[in-house]
């Protein structure tokens, strides 16, 4: 599961990944980089929500294997963003700052992201999100991976912190290869629903839409399923 509170838009913005060669620029600002490779990259968008970042974060670690890292791409000021990451100095996180206009958009910074990422699997996160814990590590453990090209999960909503009374939606899916068959509404998924993508169909696909100001993860979601690349729903 990964647990949903509202929504982030992406703005409208060139894009920033060469699509041609796959080449990740790292022409951006990186602090505490982790040079060592990983298996799995949590790329996380950030936009003045300081104290959100750090508890999606923490969570972004408590899903993770070994060997994974975690990506920050700040679109707001850097320093509460530096300061609100100091907890976390000596584990595999970077903090990049995308070098737009403040409030640049999620897709914007979600390419960035996987321009400077190391791992094989890319996990998209909202900073006012959360996995449960060993999300990550368990579809990297499963042969899921190697059985789809992306995949998504179903959402708890929790407000105010009240688990109690949180809500899980029900997509009426069982768990594995999502079937063509099936309506595209149905097969249709936010990036907040615990999105990932492996490297090389996202290198297949080409960058998140930045034009797009609403819906980039249906247009996204659009061109996945017209290459006939191969969904997951955990």
């Amino acid at each position: 599961f990964a647990v949903r509170a509202d929504s982030y838009n992406a703005n409208a913005h060139r894009p920033c990944f060469d699509t041609t060669k796959g080449a990740r620029r790292r022409s951006v600002t990186q602090w505490n980089a982790n040079t060592m490779g990983t298996s799995c990259s949590v790329i996380i968008p950030t936009f003045n929500r300081p104290t959100q970042l750090v508890r999606a974060v923490a969570s972004a670690f408590a899903a993770l294997p070994a060997g994974g890292e975690v990506i920050v791409v700040n679109d707001g000021p850097e320093d509460p963003v530096r300061d609100a990451l100091a907890a976390f100095a000596g584990q595999a996180l970077r903090m990049v700052h995308n070098p737009r206009p403040l409030g640049g958009g999620g897709s914007p910074s979600r390419n960035i992201g996987v321009q400077v990422s190391d791992g094989d699997v890319f996990f998209f996160l909202d900073d006012d999100d959360v996995f449960l814990p060993e999300y990550c590590a368990s579809i990297l453990a499963s042969e899921t991976v190697g059985a789809a090209d992306f995949g998504y999960c179903a959402r708890r909503r929790v407000v105010d912190g009240d688990t109690a009374g949180a809500t899980t939606e029900d997509r009426r899916m069982a768990s594995g290869l999502v079937p063509q068959s099936l309506p595209f509404g149905r097969r249709s998924f936010p990036f907040s629903a615990g999105f990932w993508i492996t490297r090389a169909a996202f290198e297949r696909a080409g960058p998140l839409a930045e034009t797009l100001a609403t819906n980039s993860d249906t247009e996204y979601c659009c061109r996945l399923y017209g290459l006939g690349l191969r969904a997951w729903y955990t």
